[in-house]
């Protein structure tokens, strides 16, 4: 009520633009265009992850580098407003009328005030606070609310207790109390502040040596006095004081205390970004400092990290140091390929890939190839994460690990990275049930992981690392190294769970130019008898037999739909980079024809499918496959892709296409794809009478031409599509050479357009075949120019 009353909630500061410039604001998708499954799952992921990066590189070298596009941002503008709209001078609310407002709150203070002191209920004492909290920031004076200073005492007195530990529950008041004294720093007491900034920092010195869990008592107690210290005060240069540089280098020594906790780290990015703002050289003193203690303890697994959200947090810290810190990459590669301490279980392998993720992702964002494989190489690094123990190894084969070359040694140790994880996530899927939820940070680190080497390959900065990867594809297996196969066998298995953590993968192996069928034919499940499990032609089937399974059944359909749609995609994305292998494209047509035609509207389906129209050969297989997989579709929207996707085919195949199009599609109840039919037939047939007679008689003999008329014929179609019709019959006499037509004679003559003569009996034959014949009826009326008899 009282934020309401003086302006100061979001609802009073809200602006009439920031809808249109907030994320929320703004339209999915780019230029309105469809968003398919390639889109979501990888286009707009790598986007975000390229322009995250490049973000970074801008923070690191600009001190005053902030994402203003964000809603988050607004938000925090709008808390930093301190200055009540209706105090504004350009507020028109009535202040005396306000000021009555204000007087009927005050029995209720005076009331809250003494229940603090009689109460042992910390929910009541939590809303005293944030009560008072709110008066001091609307400038009510607090010396007239506590003038013999009865209360602040009480709550002084309080510390005593929560140190001994007699406050049960005492962390849920930490944080009210602290952003409580915080603004009775800036009060004054008979020109004497009401607390001072050192005392409150001894309070909070006093609670981190009472062995209270730090989590939730010290942490939460230093967030409000870091944001003080680092962020209000001293807003400027010209307002910083030894005083305040004293406090400052007191809290950054507590805070280096804290390292181990990731709360700690997400301050410490607070603290480093306003030392950039005023200073750069204590911003890189105290950037190595937190690096030196950082660092090592990540590598011995010592910070709690327990969640992505601490794992952003550390990404955040990185970002925040001086770059020079990281100069030589030195002690970024030795932490990489040091030994781990411990990656048996699932929560020492999260710790580990942390470190992991930190260091690749510095890497990726501040160093180039050169300089990484140069200090491998000269730091004599080694690989030691394997997929079996030293003791396990052989002589030959800690022969063989020796001699793996810089490239090599970073490309086997993404493989094991990924090895380790999707092996870990199997186990504890396999032991736990895949609706578990336990292995939700580890999938989140192995996305992570896979979209750094997908950045890796595909930018090209490292390029000699992704031409030993390839190589690693290729060569024989050895038992201390995590095989392609048996990381595919895991993706595959994981795929029922997770499956865009396999077409992820996927990704990956086509970066590689792994193209083995046997794994390609069990992601995108080539045996199932041509069929989409989401067709339309057997929807009823696909409904009942979902009805009858449990919902995790259900569940698992579903990932395998995902994963079989999007393998395909990837595979026709390798296909397009690879035209030259036309063993690729023949084993997607033949086998995938039905699915290619679904998933039409997804980009790289689409650059296949153009890939398709410019090559002769590919055309006719094309036409083939359709016409050997289509003939159980009805559903128009199908039949439309289809016929989108036939709409552009090699001008080579153009006879073959009429033939397809009159046998497959002409014949429908449906107008809309009876039209686009007979539209793209006849565009067809007019291209035909422009080419030579030998092009003509070798794309459309005069055998098939003829049995189309007939057909035609006898499904009373003639009247349906006369300008067909007609452009037949013409495409015939250009070839015939006098040879009976297979249309009765009346309707040849018609519809080549001549001038006749005709008798009662002839005309009579006429008007029953074309009016009075059995099949659909038509509008179209097949009556060119005559004559009289």
């Amino acid at each position: 009520l009282l934020k309401a009353l003086f302006g100061t909630n979001l609802c009073s500061q809200w602006e009439d633009n920031q809808l249109l410039s907030s994320p929320l604001g703004r339209p999915h998708g780019h230029g309105g265009a469809h968003e398919g499954l390639y889109q979501c799952t990888f286009t707009h992921p790598y986007s975000q992850f390229t322009q995250s990066l490049a973000a970074a590189t801008i923070k690191a070298v600009s001190p005053d580098y902030e994402d203003t596009t964000g809603m988050l941002m607004w938000l925090k503008k709008c808390v930093e407003r301190k200055v009540p709209a209706i105090l504004k001078p350009s507020s028109k609310a009535d202040k005396t009328a306000i000021a009555a407002y204000i007087r009927l709150f005050e029995p209720l203070v005076i009331k809250a005030l003494k229940q603090y002191t009689v109460t042992s209920s910390l929910p009541l004492q939590q809303q005293v606070l944030d009560l008072l909290a709110q008066l001091v920031q609307l400038r009510v004076n607090y010396c007239l609310l506590d003038s013999d200073q009865v209360f602040i005492g009480f709550v002084l007195k309080q510390f005593e207790f929560i140190e001994e530990g007699q406050i049960r529950k005492s962390d849920t008041l930490i944080p009210n109390v602290f952003n409580f004294l915080v603004l009775l720093s800036y009060e004054k007491f008979h020109s004497k502040p009401v607390i001072t900034m050192p005392k409150i920092i001894q309070l909070c010195d006093g609670i981190m040596a009472s062995g209270l869990d730090p989590t939730t008592h010290a942490i939460p107690a230093l967030q409000p006095i870091v944001h003080d210290l680092f962020l209000l005060r001293g807003a400027s240069k010209s307002d910083i004081s030894k005083e305040l540089e004293t406090q400052r280098e007191v809290i950054v020594s507590m805070l280096l205390r804290l390292i181990n906790f990731h709360q700690a780290v997400d301050m410490f990015v607070i603290v480093l970004q306003q030392c950039h703002r005023e200073h750069e050289e204590r911003w890189k003193r105290l950037s190595r400092q937190v690096t030196d203690a950082l660092l090592p303890a990540l590598a011995k697994q010592q910070i709690d990290l327990p969640n992505q959200m601490a794992l952003d947090a550390v990404h955040r810290l990185f970002e925040s140091v001086a770059p020079i810190v990281f100069r030589p990459v030195d002690i970024l590669l030795k932490a990489l390929l040091m030994k781990p301490v411990n990656i048996t279980s699932q929560s020492s392998l999260e710790l580990w890939m942390c470190l992991v993720l930190a260091v690749l992702r510095v890497l990726m964002a501040q160093t180039k190839e050169e300089v990484v494989l140069s200090r491998i190489h000269e730091l004599s690094l080694q690989l030691h994460v394997l997929k079996v123990t030293d003791t396990g190894l052989s002589d030959r084969d800690r022969t063989l690990v020796a001699a793996l070359k810089p490239e090599e040694i970073m490309a086997r140790i993404l493989l094991q990275m990924i090895g380790l994880c999707v092996t870990m996530i199997n186990e504890v899927t396999i032991k736990n049930g895949s609706c578990d939820q336990s292995c939700d940070f580890l999938c989140q680190q192995l996305s992570h992981l896979l979209m750094y080497i997908t950045h890796m390959f595909q930018s090209g900065t490292f390029r000699r690392v992704a031409a030993s990867s390839i190589q690693c594809t290729q060569q024989p297996a050895q038992p201390f190294f995590y095989s392609v196969k048996e990381i595919n066998d895991n993706f595959l298995l994981l795929g029922n769970s997770q499956p865009t953590l396999t077409l992820q993968w996927c990704n990956v192996l086509i970066l590689l130019n792994f193209s083995d069928q046997a794994f390609w034919s069990e992601v995108v499940k080539t045996p199932r008898k041509y069929v989409m499990a989401s067709s339309a032609s057997d929807g009823q089937e696909q409904t009942d037999d979902v009805s009858s399974q449990s919902a995790s059944r259900a569940q698992q359909r579903c990932n395998d739909e995902i994963l079989r749609r999007g393998g395909l995609i990837l595979f026709c994305d390798y296909a397009c980079e690879n035209l030259n292998d036309s063993e690729h494209l023949t084993w997607v047509l033949i086998n995938h024809v039905r699915d290619l035609i679904e998933l039409s509207e997804e980009p790289p389906i689409q650059d296949f499918i153009s890939a398709i129209h410019r090559n002769s050969a590919a055309s006719s297989l094309f036409i083939q496959a359709i016409h050997a997989r289509w003939g159980d579709v009805r559903h128009p929207s199908l039949v439309q892709k289809t016929l989108k996707c036939l709409d552009a085919i090699h001008l080579s195949q153009s006879g073959a296409l009429v033939t397809l199009l009159l046998d497959r599609f002409l014949l429908t109840h449906h107008l809309s794809v009876a039209r686009t039919c007979d539209s793209i037939a006849c565009r067809r047939l007019e291209i035909l009478l422009s080419e030579s007679p030998q092009e003509r008689a070798q794309q459309l003999p005069l055998d098939d031409l003829d049995k189309l008329l007939t057909f035609m014929q006898g499904r009373r179609l003639t009247r349906k599509h006369v300008r067909l019709v007609s452009l037949l019959v013409k495409f015939r006499e250009s070839m015939a050479n006098n040879k009976p037509s297979p249309l009765m004679p009346e309707v040849h003559q018609f519809a080549l357009g001549k001038d006749l003569t005709i008798d009662k009996e002839s005309y009579m034959r006429l008007v029953q075949s074309q009016c009075l014949g059995p099949g659909p009826c038509g509008r179209q009326a097949v009556c060119p120019t005559t004559t009289k008899p």
